[in-house]
């Protein structure tokens, strides 16, 4: 409630006393709450009820934010030791990529050769069947002349 000199005071639950009726106001009995006390204690306690929710409710709002938190730590390392296996596995996938590798320049003379080879008996194939269709002629021929 605003005071009449437009000052605010410490409590926030005086009444204005400007009004024209307040010089009619009957004082309290000792031992009777005025309404204006009994107010000010409802309106306290209404207070307090409102900041123990508060209260409540930011506790309950830190709680969920510190739960995501150590969930995202948690998932953190749960990942970074998944990358670990994965860093392990790689690597080992190219050490042993590394081995075949010296493994095929090893072998790549007698590739080579057997490449050579497999020509060179292609070659030979192709010769065997053009002496094998000579020798069929020749036979023929050889034939041919002794029916004559």
């Amino acid at each position: 409630y605003p005071m009449s000199d437009g000052v605010e005071n410490d409590s926030v639950f005086e009444p204005d006393m400007t009004d024209a009726t307040s010089h009619l106001a009957v004082p309290p009995q000792p031992g009777a709450l005025s309404v204006e006390e009994e107010r000010k204690q409802q309106l306290n306690a209404k207070a307090a009820k409102a900041f123990t929710a508060i209260d409540e409710y930011i506790k309950g709002d830190l709680a969920v934010t510190l739960a995501d938190y150590e969930l995202l730590i948690n998932m953190n390392e749960a990942s970074l030791e998944k990358y670990r296996e994965m860093h392990a596995v790689s690597s080992d996938v190219s050490k042993s990529l590394a081995e075949l590798n010296d493994r095929y320049r090893a072998l790549e003379p007698y590739l080579v050769q057997i490449d050579q080879l497999d020509v060179s008996v292609g070659q030979l194939e192709k010769t065997a069947y053009k002496l094998d269709a000579y020798a069929k002629r020749l036979e023929a021929n050889f034939k041919k002349l002794e029916k004559a």
